[in-house]
């Protein structure tokens, strides 16, 4: 079996690191790289274009940091500010507001003065309101300031046109499992981390805390730590030595497993893979996507909303009783709440998936209404206009129309404008036979 080993540092080592080396500071902080040469994973991003572009000199385009929680945007940006030799103001956007922009952007006119540079760096830029962001166009533009922004959010819907369009936006992605336990690795063996600690971890406990943690590099930190210090209480070697185990490793992600975060992208990738997964018949898949966004706490209200769309979207005509089964799936939700819910919420989604699918009338609609956007609402014909009065009787209204229950249930007779005889918009298609699937 293999396992990790904590290497003990020396008592220099700690001395060297004693800035560094606090136990009440956490274990993630402890660990932040304090260059970019150590900063490990996002590889093939844009980013280090641009870094590698700037290369030996003190310039650096102002620039949008947007990825998921824990990966090291706070930490890259704070490394880009020190490779440009400027002045590095941190401010969060829960926290400042436009008086305290205002007055850091005051202050960075000021070092301008003295030819001195200053960064920036704002985290959450996504909670800033439009007036505060635009706030920054001005500095931006005539380089008083450079201008680093981190978010969680799409910036193409978190961050204001104008700004977004004076910024490099680069995307950073999870980091991978090798990456995190590349770091956790460092971790064990650093000083300033638990290097100063005699620490076994099991291989199947190394291998959970890499997969467990979504690429969270912060989140698997945390988990580490809390399995340590379980470790030091409950498991430990005949040598002495604190063994985390995986059922550990386990305990401590359930303990710190992060917040879903329900207006971020990991929110709508995870419903988006999950209707796709029912449009496309996928019982697993939509199983499997369903389950991830319950095990994250998303509201089963939510999910619900999304199948009632999609019992009309995807399904449509091919299944009338599906709209009808998807509605009651919310009211069933609404009224009874989790945990039960997510049994309404599972029988619903294997019955959309395994409906026939037809998506004829929306589109057909779509059809109806892209004519709109380029020729004018036609009038309406005479024989189809409504006749509440003697006036509009003796203007022709109605006189031409034929009742269909008159004629047995349908007559010919045209209902689209003058000039639009035989347009087409709805095209009907073979409707599918149900998925079937056999059961053991």
């Amino acid at each position: 079996m293999q396992r990790y080993f904590g290497q003990q540092a020396s008592m220099g080592a700690l001395a060297d690191n004693k800035q560094l080396y606090d136990e009440r500071t956490p274990l993630a902080d402890r660990m932040r790289p304090r260059s970019l040469e150590e900063v490990i994973g996002h590889g093939t991003s844009s980013m280090w274009d641009v870094v590698r572009m700037h290369k030996g000199t003190k310039r650096l385009p102002s620039m949008v940091i947007y990825g998921p929680p824990g990966i090291g945007k706070t930490t890259i940006a704070r490394l880009l500010a020190a490779h440009t030799h400027a002045t590095f103001i941190p401010m969060h956007a829960s926290m400042a507001g436009l008086k305290d922009l205002r007055d850091v952007l005051a202050a960075a006119k000021e070092r301008r003065a003295r030819k001195e540079a200053t960064l920036v760096f704002v985290d959450e830029i996504h909670r800033w309101a439009k007036n505060v962001q635009e706030a920054l166009l001005g500095p931006i533009e005539d380089g008083t300031i450079i201008f680093i922004g981190a978010t969680t959010e799409n910036p193409g819907f978190s961050v204001v046109g104008a700004l977004r369009s004076r910024l490099f936006v680069t995307k950073l992605e999870p980091l991978t499992p090798t990456d995190v336990c590349g770091i956790l690795v460092n971790a064990l063996n650093s000083p300033k981390g638990l290097g100063m600690k005699d620490i076994v971890v099991q291989g199947p406990a190394m291998a959970k805390l890499c997969s467990s943690c979504g690429g969270d590099a912060r989140r698997a930190l945390n988990c580490l730590d809390f399995a340590v210090t379980l470790g030091e209480k409950e498991s430990r070697a005949p040598d002495g030595a604190v063994v985390v185990t995986e059922g550990l490793v386990g305990r401590a992600v359930d303990h710190i497993f992060g917040e879903y975060d329900r207006m971020g992208d990991m929110h709508y990738d995870y419903i988006s893979a999950f209707i796709k997964s029912v449009r496309g018949s996928a019982v697993d898949g939509a199983l499997y996507w369903l389950a991830v966004m319950l095990h994250h706490g998303e509201q089963p209200e939510f999910i619900a909303r999304r199948l009632i769309i999609s019992a009309a979207e995807d399904i449509g005509v091919a299944d009338t009783s599906m709209l009808p089964l998807a509605s009651a799936t919310l009211n069933a939700v609404h009224a009874t709440g989790m945990p039960e819910a997510r049994i309404f919420l599972a029988e619903c989604t294997v019955a959309l998936c395994r409906a026939p699918k037809s998506c004829s009338a929306y589109r057909g609609l779509d059809a109806a209404m892209d004519l709109l956007r380029t020729h004018p609402p036609q009038p309406v014909p005479m024989h189809l206009r409504n006749a509440p009065t003697d006036v509009h009787e003796s203007m022709g209204a109605h006189a031409e129309y034929k009742y269909p229950h008159s004629f047995g249930g349908y007559c010919q007779q045209e209902y689209l404008p003058a000039g639009m005889e035989g347009v087409r918009f709805y095209e009907e298609t073979a409707l599918p036979q149900p998925v079937e699937y056999e059961i053991d």
